[in-house]
């Protein structure tokens, strides 16, 4: 799309950038009072939510200290010691089984967050597993998903699960505490199942908001908690170095320490002493921002009604600055050669006289330009018709070489009229109409023409190899850029042999092309780069190298090395060229040596 500044007229630019730049002042007055109102909101709101999180968490931790305190009391009853302690008398453990269950129902049916309590035993005479007291197996502790986290220590809470009891099932918290006898001795373990509601009841006190319930390990002690826990927020909680605090942040991540998609919130804790316990209350953004949003759409009403005047007074200013533009522009479009000129006002001092007086001089100098033009349109031509002149000279030498190869076939010269063949195709390459950059495929047609009439000479003793990726042909590189490598390798590989074998590789890689010419002749010269005075003018390696260091400067690059199986390998790469470059010149215009 065209820039607005090169399409529309400066009068409704100018109106328009005022009238946006009113806006943005009044979007940013009210986006600031936005910000600062609800920075100062979230403040005051997190006061008050960490005050009363812990509050809450005092609650929880009585509760906590209560269920620990009871599962204290019963791992240390004498009954239950001396009933796990029985092994092989069956009707004393019988008699101290209903002595043990009566005094654990009591304190199920006394308390009102307990539901049920559990005890994994060796040998037990009655599995309850319904039962509000269940005397269960010790073995079933290793397929219970808990298991781990019981033990790896004497006493741990248990996250939300569910338990089955002949009244269907629960939703629990846990506590399970291993009991020791008094030589410490492991004999079993308690587990007491506190009702869901108790710990909810506390949550959701005073307050809708989304509370998570974490325990000293951050793990999430209820359902609603564990969803709500997202990876990201479990990395910023364990983070917090502080018994309470806020910060806001996203849903999906933390708002401050790194980009997260979701919506914004704040999230305030508050850390229970001394066992660890953290509450965390996350309230969306929009419920704390609500007032802030209002005042700022007053404010941004309030300049509106005030926008009117300044938007007519910027498109009156709007007009008197783009006036002379106007004269100027309407000039300049009725200017025509010899024609009558359109008046532009001799009353302005400021820069719009100086572009009134600088149009006119330009005027006069397009008029002197105009005949100078005419002038030298004569002389173009006198210079066409001597290029066509000079033209005739490569196709007289077209001819020549096609009456030589005609008269070679009459008189049964086959092979002298396949070289006049080759010449001919090889000089209409070199030629080219003057041009200095051509396809790579002519190029390689030009050498490989070189090649077949060295191979007529050495009558079928050397022995040519090319690889070319197909992409490569349509590529643009400087005329004769192979075939002097090839050259070099028939007149100084091969000198004083009658065989051999020239490989010429091009590829493409990362918007480079890659030309490599080898031979299996006797290697690279030491003194290859020294300057020697020749009479034949022949194109060598080091010819090569300056031009291609005049097109593309340090952009080129060129190895010769001899490889480990004899000969010389020479490799020119260099940027790859899909269009011919203007004036003969690379794109390399403005190099840095």
């Amino acid at each position: 799309m065209q820039h607005p500044f090169k399409r529309w007229r400066i009068d409704i630019l100018l109106f328009g950038s005022f009238a946006l730049l009113i806006l943005l002042l009044l979007a940013a007055v009210g986006w600031g009072a936005f910000r600062l109102s609800s920075q100062q909101l979230a403040e005051n709101t997190s006061v008050y939510q960490a005050r009363l999180l812990k509050e809450l968490n005092q609650q929880l931790g009585i509760l906590r200290q209560s269920v620990e305190q009871t599962s204290l009391s019963i791992a240390r009853d004498p009954a239950l010691l001396e009933h796990l302690a029985i092994r092989r008398d069956a009707y004393a453990k019988y008699r101290s089984y209903q002595n043990v269950i009566n005094n654990l129902k009591g304190q199920v049916i006394s308390s009102s967050t307990i539901f049920s309590i559990q005890i994994y035993m060796y040998d037990p005479i009655v599995i309850g597993e319904k039962e509000d007291i269940a005397m269960l197996p010790h073995d079933r502790l290793q397929g219970e998903a808990w298991y781990d986290l019981a033990a790896k220590s004497d006493f741990v809470w248990i996250p939300e699960r569910e338990v089955v009891t002949d009244r269907g099932r629960k939703k629990v918290i846990s506590f399970a505490r291993k009991i020791y006898a008094p030589d410490l001795a492991y004999m079993g373990l308690i587990v007491i199942n506190v009702k869901l509601e108790a710990f909810e009841s506390v949550l959701r006190r005073n307050s809708e908001a989304q509370r998570l319930l974490l325990d000293s390990g951050n793990r999430p002690m209820t359902a609603d908690s564990g969803t709500r826990l997202t990876p990201e927020l479990l990395e910023v909680v364990r983070g917090l170095e502080k018994e309470e605090g806020y910060m806001p942040m996203n849903r999906g991540g933390d708002g401050e320490r790194g980009a997260s998609t979701g919506e914004k919130s704040l999230m305030v804790w508050s850390r229970a002493f001394p066992d660890g316990w953290m509450l965390i209350e996350i309230t969306p953004w929009q419920e704390i921002a609500s007032g802030s949003w209002r005042l700022a759409l007053t404010l941004f009403m309030l300049g509106l009604s005030a926008l009117l005047p300044a938007l007519l007074l910027t498109l009156y200013l709007s007009r008197q600055f783009t006036r002379p533009v106007r004269l100027l522009v309407r000039s300049m479009s009725g200017f025509t050669i010899h024609q009558p000129d359109t008046p532009l006002p001799n009353d302005y001092r400021n820069e719009f006289g100086s572009l009134f007086g600088g149009f006119r001089k330009l005027r006069e100098r397009v008029d002197e330009l105009y005949a100078a033009q005419q002038a030298q349109y004569a002389r173009q031509k006198e210079a066409e018709l001597q290029a066509l002149q000079a033209s005739i000279n490569p196709h007289f030498l077209y001819n020549t070489l096609d009456q030589l190869n005609w008269m070679a076939i009459e008189a049964g010269h086959e092979m002298m009229s396949r070289v006049l063949e080759l010449m001919g195709r090889m000089f209409r390459t070199t030629l080219s109409n003057g041009e200095t950059w051509i396809t790579l495929e002519e190029e390689l047609n030009h050498t490989l023409c070189y090649l077949e009439i060295q191979q007529l000479r050495w009558k079928g003793e050397l022995a040519v190899e090319t690889e070319v990726e197909p992409d490569c042909l349509t590529l643009y590189v400087p005329k004769l850029t192979l075939q002097p490598l090839v050259e070099n390798s028939m007149v100084h590989g091969f000198h004083g042999r009658h065989s051999g074998t020239v490989r010429i590789l091009a590829d493409v890689r990362d918007g480079r092309i890659r030309l490599q010419v080898t031979d299996d002749g006797v290697g690279l010269a030491a003194d290859w780069r020294e300057r020697r005075n020749r009479k034949t003018g022949g194109y060598g390696l080091r010819n090569i190298e300056e031009r291609l260091d005049a097109y593309f400067g340090i952009d080129c690059k060129i190895v010769a090395e001899a490889p480990e199986s004899g000969g010389t390998s020479v490799t020119l790469s260099f940027p790859a060229l899909r269009e011919k470059p203007e004036g003969g010149r690379s794109h390399v215009a403005d190099r840095d040596h």
